[in-house]
C-alpha cells in the first residue's frame, strides 16, 4: 500500500488505491521525523503531523525530490494522488510514546538531530500508549 509522502502512514483506502481514479488517504498520521524529516538549517527532527502542516503556513521540501520549499496549503496540487486533510490535534499517544522511545536512533540513522517533544510525550507510559493503539484501530477484546 501506498505510503503518505511525509509521515509514512499507510493508505487507507486498500490495496485497489492507484491515487488516480481515488486519492490515497491516511486516516492517522504520524509525527514526520518518523521518516527523517528534519527543519532545514537545524536538522532537528520534526515532530509535526503533516495533518497539521497542511491547515497552516509553514513550508517543506524534500519530498518527492522537491528541492525548492512549498507551502502545505499547495499539497493537493504539488502531491495530486494523495489527499492530506487538515486537522488540529496533536499526535495521538501511541505515536508520541514510540517517537520518544526511538528519537535518539532515528536521528543517528538518518544524520539528523534528535527532536525537541513536546511537553507530555515523554510521560506517556507504554500501558497507555498500548491502550490508545487499540482505540485509534477500534481493536475489541
Amino acid at each position: 500500500t501506498a505510503q503518505c509522502p511525509f509521515c509514512g502512514s499507510g493508505c487507507s483506502n486498500g490495496f485497489d488505491c492507484a491515487g488516480t481514479k481515488r486519492k490515497h488517504v491516511a486516516e492517522l498520521h504520524r509525527p514526520k521525523g518518523f521518516t527523517g524529516m528534519s527543519y532545514v538549517g537545524t536538522h532537528i527532527l520534526v515532530t509535526n503531523n503533516c495533518s497539521t502542516d497542511v491547515s497552516t503556513d509553514m513550508s517543506y521540501r524534500g519530498v518527492r525530490g522537491v528541492e525548492e520549499s512549498r507551502s502545505y496549503k499547495n499539497v493537493e496540487t504539488d502531491i495530486p494522488d494523495w489527499t492530506i486533510k487538515p486537522e488540529t490535534a496533536e499526535a495521538q499517544e501511541f505515536w508520541q510514546w514510540l517517537f520518544c522511545l526511538h528519537n535518539k536512533k532515528i536521528a543517528e540513522i538518518t544524520g539528523a538531530k534528535p527532536a525537541n517533544t513536546p511537553d507530555g510525550w515523554s510521560n506517556v507510559t507504554e500501558k497507555r500508549a498500548l491502550e490508545n493503539l487499540k482505540d485509534m484501530y477500534k481493536v475489541l477484546e
